[in-house]
């Protein structure tokens, strides 16, 4: 039970997320259109874009860029 809590605590987002998600589903009910409600091409989009920034990241460019604009911040 502790570690479900945990659990919890620690990824809060999703599983508010995962709640209101099983909550909604008994306001739509299931039928065969449902799978056409999930836009898969916007969803593809999205997980190219999450993939060229953690690319990015792991080379250290967002570091490199944030350093560039805190040496050049004259105050």
């Amino acid at each position: 039970m502790k570690r479900t809590l945990n659990y919890i605590k620690k990824d809060a987002v999703l599983c508010i997320s995962l709640l209101l998600a099983l909550v909604s589903m008994a306001f739509v009910p299931l039928d065969n259109e449902y799978i056409s409600y999930i836009d898969f091409h916007i969803l593809t989009i999205l997980l190219t874009l999450m993939i060229v920034i953690a690319g990015l990241q792991s080379l250290g460019i967002f570091s490199m860029i944030g350093s560039m604009f805190i040496t050049n911040v004259k105050i």
